[in-house]
């Protein structure tokens, strides 16, 4: 199921991995205010994301952009490494925020197939970072 790559292919896709799931989250929110424009009822938006959370989106969208970047920028085992685990952290906890907007009925039904596809990407990419790290230097 999973390719044999090179280290080059293998830093460019835990980079296209950041950038997949950076994109997928920004469909999401589109897809929510989307819905929230055809029934005309923005009120869900003032508790998700609410302010705190428009916040913390922020903080989210420039850390996938720095990770990108830093990706293709520096070559420490450390930082593979790291990637190994923000990886997993990052899509644990996206998929715990929309296990809770399941649970309590304010997912958007068109979202669904967004989010699955993050956390799937989540997996596999995952797998490709911890072959990327161990790819490197020794």
């Amino acid at each position: 199921m999973f390719i044999d790559a090179t280290e080059s292919k293998l830093r460019s896709i835990v980079s296209m991995g950041w950038i997949i799931s950076v994109l997928l989250q920004i469909a999401d929110l589109v897809v929510r205010l989307s819905n929230a424009a055809i029934l005309d009822d923005f009120s869900g938006f003032l508790f998700d994301p609410g302010e705190v959370g428009l916040k913390a989106f922020a903080v989210v969208v420039c850390v996938h952009a720095i990770l990108i970047l830093s990706i293709q920028l520096t070559d420490a085992i450390w930082f593979r490494w790291l990637n190994v685990i923000l990886l997993p952290i990052f899509c644990l906890l996206f998929m715990a925020h929309q296990i809770f907007h399941l649970i309590s009925g304010g997912m958007v039904p068109a979202a669904h197939m967004i989010v699955t596809t993050q956390y799937l990407i989540g997996f596999v990419v995952t797998v490709y970072a911890v072959k990327w790290a161990r790819a490197g230097k020794k």
